[in-house]
């Protein structure tokens, strides 16, 4: 128990110290790396938000964003202390306007230079709408949360408005070309090009935030009784959300298309094709605009000003046919909206009890339009996303900072899902709460890394067909270069102060960082027993070992002719084992567990020195590799030019033998002093024999022949 509130206390702190930071930006500030850090705070806190959620605790990021309070500065409006749940309403609608007016003029030239990674930084900013409105999906259910929002909720809702008319846009495409646009955000053909397969992407992502934008206008319908009295008439008349809704539901539909006679819906921001069994199963977006209309046509406040004129009425009575008994079934409010709509048919529409005089507050959206040079700043974005001017460039010049920010970037980019605890199996070594799971197979989870890494045996043996790599049972000696450094220094001079022995640890291979593993490296001195001198090794018995049945065994095989085979391949060779004539064959056939070994190791890395590695390894001819992985790789021509070069480069080398190697025995020794100069900087000796020694090693240089 005391860990639990230990780790909820830690959250608590992350979560106000993430919470503090957020500022307004500008939109000449939009892509710098202080804004690039902020969307870091964002998504964290978005995570956050969505684990408090799923487990049913305090959301303590709501009650962050409340507690604190920034002066928030606005273009139209004086500089105001708000929450910092207002600061999250401005990046959205700041971020809305730049894919609006912004992203328009510089796209064209984005699309011309993909190959250098321009277009990192826009669609950075692209995906930032959809983490805030996923965001103010989790805050906004709260009633505390929405009254928090104060003047700020005015923007909500013309943002879902303008979204809603997203949506209506789609449909007037269908309508036009003949063509389903939600259809095409399904299908992503690989035969596209990367233009329009970023063209795509951008269409989802703004697909996926406009059905978002559904959740957002419903909450504040159900609380729009405790907010602004100006509200309602943002709602219900500067906006007219409900035949915009209406329309929705009759024409629209952008939830649900058909895609080659297979029906597919819109369910948590994914596409899934519904089966003929859940045709009739109301969807969750479709859900919420009928409680929209609900929460605006029976609430007192509401329905009494709202102006029904034959047009609304028109527009409400064709929903009639709509609802049914299978929908009213699975949502039991309909039975009420059902007997409004049959009362509204034969009556005349009630009267609107609206104020005559109708204070209407000043959009920020609009003031922001009105006021901002869109041309200048889209020149100023378009150079950042380019790295033509310095002072605003997020990646930096030289090739490593690009390289380095780049994947910083793409995994800023990458989605973030959170995985519910209480749906997480047990771990499948230790039967314990897990909280991680395999990167391979999605399907197996662990408590910690220790358990992975002890379980990794047995379950890489699952995903490669019950085999596994000899390597990874391998375990590598620690690895000694430098002598002792009494050794080393008694060569230059015995006065220097002796230390501990320096040894080095060899890093495992590359390959076996990829696949997650651990290995402990030791040496030979410390695993094997001592023993004397004059005990002699054991002599190896050429007797043969049999089984029961008289054949020899897989052990006798394996360690006489130093292979590992199969097990029908075995039973063959056996046979042959007794004949004193028998030899091993090195070009043989591979049995399924060497040839599975082959297609991953090539799957990893297909290149030719991969090719050639492996035909090392299973003394196979390269024709059979390219049979096995169904490839064919050949060296390219950078491959051979580099070959010849470092034939050359050894050729040289290869007269400067000595030299190299009074170099390489000098370097031995620097480090070891070195490593005494850093313990102790005054250490005159060390000083010395330093400098003594860098300077014979430039001599060493000077005298290489590199002709």
């Amino acid at each position: 128990m005391l860990n639990i509130v230990k780790s909820k206390s830690q959250q608590n702190k992350e979560i106000h110290t993430l919470v503090k930071k957020l500022r307004t930006f500008t939109f000449e500030e939009v892509g710098t790396e202080e804004w690039t850090n902020q969307k870091e705070t964002l998504d964290r806190l978005n995570q956050l938000a969505h684990q408090n959620a799923s487990k049913g605790e305090e959301e303590q990021v709501k009650s962050a964003l409340i507690e604190h309070k920034k002066v928030i500065r606005s273009i139209h409006y004086p500089p105001n202390r708000c929450n910092q749940l207002n600061v999250i309403v401005h990046e959205l609608i700041m971020i809305d306007l730049w894919v609006t007016k912004i992203w328009p003029q510089i796209q064209p030239s984005i699309y011309q230079n993909l190959g250098q990674g321009s277009f990192l930084k826009p669609y950075l900013i692209i995906t930032t709408e959809m983490s805030c409105v996923n965001l103010l999906e989790i805050l906004l259910y709260h009633q505390d949360a929405c009254e928090a929002t104060e003047d700020a909720v005015f923007e909500l809702v013309e943002y879902g408005y303008r979204k809603l008319n997203h949506l209506h846009s789609l449909w007037a495409i269908i309508a036009e070309t003949m063509t389903d646009v939600t259809a095409a955000l399904i299908q992503m053909d690989e035969a596209l090009d990367p233009v329009e397969k970023l063209n795509r992407k951008i269409d989802s992502i703004r697909f996926d935030v406009a059905i978002s934008s559904l959740t957002l206008i419903r909450y504040i319908t159900d609380h729009v009784i405790h907010l602004p009295v100006g509200i309602t008439n943002s709602l219900l008349i500067a906006n007219d959300v409900i035949s915009s809704v209406c329309q929705l539901l009759q024409e629209s539909r952008p939830w649900s298309t058909v895609v080659k006679r297979d029906k597919w819906r819109f369910i948590d921001h994914n596409w899934e094709k519904t089966p003929a069994a859940d045709v009739l199963r109301l969807s969750k977006t479709e859900a919420q605009c009928w409680l929209i209309l609900y929460n605006l046509l029976f609430q007192k406040e509401t329905r009494e000003k709202y102006p029904f004129t034959s047009s609304s009425q028109a527009t409400l009575l064709r929903l009639r046919p709509l609802i049914h008994e299978t929908l009213v079934d699975q949502l039991p409010i309909l039975d009420q909206f059902q007997k409004f709509l049959d009362h509204l048919s034969i009556q005349t529409p009630p009267s609107s009890t609206a104020n005559p005089i109708r204070v209407m507050q000043v959009s920020e959206y609009e003031s922001m339009i009105d006021t901002m040079d869109w041309t200048k700043m889209g020149d100023l974005h378009l150079k950042m996303a380019l790295e033509e001017d310095a002072t605003t460039t997020l990646v930096p010049k030289n090739d490593k900072g690009r390289e380095k920010e780049e994947k910083r970037l793409i995994e800023e980019i990458k989605p973030q899902t959170v995985e519910k605890e209480e749906d997480a199996p047990p771990c499948a070594r230790c039967s314990a709460a897990s909280w991680k799971r395999c990167a391979r197979c999605k399907k197996e989870w662990y408590c910690s890394r220790e358990c992975q890494v002890d379980s990794w045996p047995q379950h890489s043996a699952s995903l490669l067909g019950k085999t596994t790599f000899a390597t990874k049972h391998a375990v590598y000696p620690i690895h000694r270069p430098y002598a002792s450094l009494s050794e080393s220094l008694s060569r230059t001079s015995n006065s220097v102060s002796r230390g501990p022995e320096n040894r080095a640890t060899r890093p495992p291979p590359r390959s076996l960082k990829r696949e997650g593993l651990q290995r402990e490296y030791r040496s030979k001195e410390e695993t094997e027993e001592p023993r004397d001198e004059e005990e002699k090794p054991e002599e190896k018995s050429d007797e043969m070992e049999r089984d029961a049945n008289g054949i020899p065994s897989v052990d006798y095989f394996t360690k006489k002719y130093g292979v590992t085979v199969g097990r029908s391949l075995y039973l063959r060779a056996a046979r042959k084992a007794e004949d004193p004539d028998f030899t091993w064959q090195p070009d043989r056939r591979l049995n399924r567990r060497q040839m599975l070994e082959v297609k991953e190791a090539f799957r990893l890395a297909p290149t030719f020195k991969t090719k050639q590695l492996l035909s090392e390894k299973f003394k196979i001819s390269m024709e059979a590799i390219d049979r096995i992985t169904h490839s064919k790789w050949e060296p390219t021509t950078e491959q051979v030019k580099r070959q010849e070069t470092n034939k050359v480069m050894e050729r040289r080398l290869g007269k400067n033998s000595g030299v190299m190697g009074d170099i390489q025995e000098e370097s031995r020794i620097l480090s070891q002093i070195v490593d005494i100069y850093v313990r102790d900087p005054k250490d005159r000796q060390a000083v010395k024999h330093l400098r003594h020694t860098l300077t014979k090693m430039l001599d060493m240089v000077d005298s290489i022949d590199f002709r």
